[in-house]
């Protein structure tokens, strides 16, 4: 029975393959029938998960090779130069790019998606690279990435939300935790969960 936490049937990451292909970063490289669920999760069985979204319960199907990740709230000083990091940020007035989210990420998602891409929000972008630089400014620190050759610099305001993600080798479900679910659209209309993002300590996981 669900009471305030649950342990969902342990599933075995695939931790040499899957990892490194389906995360969400990425998302604009990923295939048409993939995308997001945001939300929290609101119930669970042997085989699926059910999140609370905005348009209400969603039901999505968990398999031997779903992935999972714990998202824990971090600090801009936790970000060191050599990082591999994903930002998503927008345009700020002054036309400079202005982080609304950074994720830093392990030592096996280094790599992953690499690049600068439009995001699924209307006027945004995910940058995943390497940390090249970072100048600390009165009026915020600027990091500088270098995905794929390219350099790209981002400002990090103060209200720029930053979290650290831990890849986790079973899936251990919280009722009421904010989530993530990268999930494939199947040809009968369900869904199918590549890779579970659950927020701790009250996070809610910023993608």
């Amino acid at each position: 029975m669900w009471r305030e936490r649950v342990g969902l049937y342990a599933v075995a990451c695939s931790l040499v393959g899957a990892i490194l292909v389906l995360a969400v970063p990425g998302l604009a490289q990923l295939p048409a029938n993939v995308m997001l669920v945001r939300g929290t999760i609101d119930g669970a069985e042997p085989g699926a998960v059910t999140v609370k979204t905005k348009d209400g319960p969603t039901r999505i199907g968990l398999t031997e090779k779903t992935g999972y990740a714990s998202v824990f709230a971090a600090r801009f000083k936790e970000i060191k130069k050599g990082d591999y990091v994903g930002i998503t940020a927008r345009r700020g007035a002054d036309g400079n790019w202005q982080a609304l989210e950074v994720h830093i990420f392990p030592e096996a998602m280094r790599g992953l998606s690499e690049g600068h891409y439009p995001w699924d929000f209307p006027g945004t972008t995910m940058t995943n690279a390497v940390v090249a630089d970072i100048v600390r400014r009165v009026d915020g620190p600027l990091l500088t990435l270098t995905p794929k050759g390219q350099s790209v610099q981002i400002a990090v305001p103060p209200t720029a939300a930053i979290v650290r993600v831990e890849l986790q080798q079973v899936g251990a479900l919280r009722l009421g935790a904010g989530t993530v679910v990268v999930v494939r659209k199947e040809t009968d209309g369900s869904l199918t969960a590549l890779r579970l993002y659950v927020g701790q300590g009250g996070v809610m996981p910023p993608f």
